[in-house]
């Protein structure tokens, strides 16, 4: 799952979001509401479509996909900690 490799600096639609990362449409939603939690990503209106939105990074989003932050975000799994990091799958990295 390669949320930062797929979201772009632009923004896209979950369902797009969820195709491109090959997860079903639930967990990347769950992945997409922690991240907003957490303060990198956020939801705007699609200015194509008033009924959708888009999910773009939020400044401190953009900051972790520098390349001196490679990893990005991370969240606690029940097997350790999963990276969501820019070009990178999510994979557990800690135990």
């Amino acid at each position: 799952m390669q949320i930062w490799g797929n979201i772009g600096w632009n923004g896209m639609r979950l369902t797009e979001l969820a195709a491109r990362a090959e997860l079903s449409l639930s967990a990347t939603s769950e992945l997409v509401n922690e991240l907003e939690h957490l303060g990198y990503l956020h939801r705007i209106p699609d200015p194509r479509d008033g009924r959708a939105k888009l999910i773009v990074p939020t400044d401190r989003g953009h900051q972790s996909s520098s390349p001196k932050n490679a990893d990005g975000p991370t969240r606690r799994t029940n097997n350790g900690w999963l990276t969501a990091g820019p070009g990178s799958s999510s994979r557990v990295i800690a135990h």
